[in-house]
């Protein structure tokens, strides 16, 4: 006897089925055939109360180890992909990419990703610091700093621990953007800095980003 098939499946899983879902079950599926005869189908399972165990619990805790390994493996090979320096100072590392990101909210998550965050420059020795690194060590105009006077203009808050930023080396009449350009670039060749727009369309006006990761991260 030959069918019309329409094939749609549902599944339902339970790693370890507790009493409320233990039972039998039975699944009928109602269908008819070329001559237009009815026809039915129907399995059943029973499903068992499974009662976790110390050692599934050391068995999953295993698994997950072994998964978060290869996690943080892959995120670190994808850090190492893009850095073309890094360096540490008081505790904290950081490193430059290579590659330049026009859109400094994106940039800051992907620092976020490595637990850190766009740098936060609080003070003169840290900014001297950096900037002899980034000078030493890379061929770079600009990376983002991870400030912003979008909530306030004027008033300038790091992005991610909300502090105030009261370490500046502006440029000559800078900051001049007013309430357009609310993000904030340091020319490493200058040493000093620019309030510009938070998306940089355009490849020159793009800026390296600048991790800094505490230690232990976030």
């Amino acid at each position: 006897m030959e069918m019309a098939v329409n094939v749609e499946s549902n599944s339902i899983q339970w790693t370890y089925p507790a009493n409320q879902v233990a039972g039998l079950y039975k699944c009928e599926a109602y269908g008819i055939s070329h001559s237009g005869h009815p026809h039915n189908i129907s399995a059943g399972v029973a499903i068992m109360r499974t009662a976790v165990s110390t050692d599934m619990i050391v068995t999953k805790m295993k698994q997950m180890e072994i998964k978060l390994k290869d996690l943080s493996t892959r995120v670190e090979n994808s850090k190492g992909a893009i850095t073309l320096a890094s360096t540490n100072y008081r505790g904290h590392h950081y490193f430059v990419s290579e590659q330049l990101w026009g859109n400094v909210f994106e940039a800051n998550r992907l620092c976020q990703l490595y637990g850190g965050y766009l740098v936060e420059i609080n003070d003169r020795q840290e900014f001297d610091f950096l900037i002899d690194f980034l000078n030493k060590h890379t061929y770079l105009e600009r990376v983002w700093v991870g400030a912003t006077d979008k909530h306030h203009e004027g008033t300038w808050t790091f992005m991610t621990s909300g502090g105030y930023m009261t370490t500046f080396a502006w440029q000559d009449q800078e900051p001049s953007g007013g309430s357009s350009e609310n993000c904030m670039s340091l020319h490493i060749g200058d040493k000093e800095m620019s309030d510009v727009h938070c998306y940089q369309p355009h490849p020159w006006q793009m800026n390296a980003l600048l991790c800094e990761i505490p230690d232990g991260g976030l």
